[in-house]
């Protein structure tokens, strides 16, 4: 189903959604770039979501660089 399939496949990337939201990145730009709701992005900035998962490091990007 579609639940299990978000169930396996949000804990991949939301390491990186967290490491952007710690960075600085706006929450709808983030939503943006994976295609998300921004309220899923608030909740795993508030910690309602996933808050046991660990931010990634972002090798390689500059701060911000997703801000317009």
């Amino acid at each position: 189903s579609v639940d299990q399939f978000y169930a396996a496949i949000w804990p991949l990337f939301t390491p990186r959604l967290t490491a952007r939201l710690q960075r600085g990145d706006y929450q709808h730009r983030i939503a943006a770039d994976y295609d998300l709701n921004q309220g899923r992005i608030s909740e795993i900035a508030k910690g309602k979501r996933f808050a046991h998962v660990s931010p990634a490091k972002l090798l390689g990007e500059q701060g911000g660089s997703s801000r317009v």
